[in-house]
């Protein structure tokens, strides 16, 4: 496609590829590249199946976020964890986190999600999200979420609020010591605060009526790097399905690289992306051009005359 100015119209393209690329910003402060999961604003997931999420909210199934339950007085005492200091002469409570209760009851712990083949459990099969946090935390930080999406929703009528699913563990060099995440298989969800159980709401999330949307960021950021096209998110496929896309056409070619199976709700601004699409002339219908619209042609028309012949 001929990029450079049409005398014809007057409108010209290079002024428009040079918008669109300032639109993406391809640097590590960017957490479409760079997602470093901040504590405050985003809620981790474990023991869980990314096909089995998506379909079933693909299907309009609500899941609930669940958090490890507070040991009570007998089963610290059963743990061991409550004693009496016969020196002290005084009663001794161990604390103990949410992780290492949820190690005490047997859950797994671990971020990364386990394959599909190593997995037979009926639990999978149910509507609710396990994180490793305890209640109170739990609610006071989706609460938090739910208020930033809320206002993020008024104020620019974007989603903000993602359930993603796996993300790409990569190197900005081949002797680069630092690992980027960025996410990988995005799910526009809704937050709502559900039942309230002993003084504390529990928080449900559902699908919103947006289309699944590629990382194009991480796209063009791997296009421009290192030539390799990050396949884009259909409708139709499935996380680990598009999960195998990535490690036959990038990871074989990047051994240090990976696809992480973590899954977590994160706040991702989509906004800037989607705009650069838009203003994509190749993707225009037939017998639609770009130039022809007429907000387009208000803005572009000129743009050379405006600039100068200087440097």
């Amino acid at each position: 496609m001929d990029l450079g100015v049409n005398k014809n119209n007057n409108f010209s393209f290079n002024s428009l590829e040079s918008i669109r690329k300032r639109l993406l910003d391809l640097t590590s402060k960017n957490n479409l590249l760079n997602y470093r999961h901040p504590k405050v604003s985003c809620i981790r997931i474990i023991d869980e199946q990314p096909n089995q999420i998506f379909e079933s909210l693909s299907n309009h199934q609500k899941f609930t976020f669940v958090p490890i339950p507070e040991p009570t007085h007998a089963d610290m005492l059963k743990a061991g964890l409550i004693r009496f200091d016969e020196v002290q002469q005084k009663q001794i409570t161990v604390e103990v986190t949410a992780e290492q209760w949820a190690k005490h009851l047997g859950l797994s712990v671990a971020y990364e999600l386990a394959h599909p083949s190593s997995v037979h459990e009926e639990r999978h099969s149910n509507s609710n999200l396990q994180t490793l946090l305890y209640e109170t935390d739990l609610e006071a930080r989706l609460r938090k979420i739910r208020n930033s999406a809320e206002i993020a929703m008024e104020e620019s009528g974007s989603n903000i609020l993602y359930l993603a699913l796996g993300f790409l563990e990569w190197y900005e060099s081949k002797d680069s010591e630092i690992a980027r995440l960025a996410p990988l298989f995005t799910i526009p969800v809704s937050l709502e605060r559900a039942d309230l159980k002993a003084g504390v709401y529990r928080y449900q999330i559902q699908i919103k009526d947006d289309n699944l949307i590629t990382n194009i960021t991480l796209r063009e950021k791997l296009l421009s790097d290192f030539r390799y096209v990050l396949p884009d998110i259909t409708d139709e496929i499935f996380p680990e399905d598009y999960f195998e896309q990535i490690n036959e056409t990038i990871i074989q070619y990047q051994p240090r690289w990976k696809v992480r199976r973590l899954a977590s709700l994160v706040m991702l601004n989509f906004t800037k992306q989607v705009m650069y699409e838009d203003l994509n002339p190749e993707i225009w219908p037939a017998g639609s051009k770009i130039q022809d619209h007429t907000i387009i042609k208000h803005f572009f028309s000129h743009a050379d005359s405006d600039s100068g012949d200087g440097g």
